[in-house]
């Protein structure tokens, strides 16, 4: 994993739902990055959504922009894999 950030977004039924953000270094696997994450989670943190995203937002001082991120990551639902 090259880069990652953490945000919550609301789902279906509104309530707000973990999703990481993930930036792929060359020859990995969101899948796998994906199972090897939720081996290591706790039962009650494994209801989580992970994407992969080529760039995370950030300010021009290297801060995460958050909401860019969501908005991103809102729009972008298809990039998302789903849980096992």
């Amino acid at each position: 994993v090259a880069d990652v950030a953490l945000v919550a977004l609301p789902d279906r039924l509104g309530v707000e739902e973990l999703n990481v953000a993930l930036c792929l270094k060359p020859g990995a696997d969101l899948i796998s990055v994906r199972d090897a994450a939720l081996g290591i989670l706790a039962g009650h943190a494994r209801h989580v959504q992970f994407h992969h995203v080529t760039a995370l937002p950030r300010t021009e001082t290297g801060k995460l922009r958050r909401q860019a991120l969501r908005e991103r990551l809102t729009r972008e639902a298809a990039n998302c894999v789903p849980r096992p």
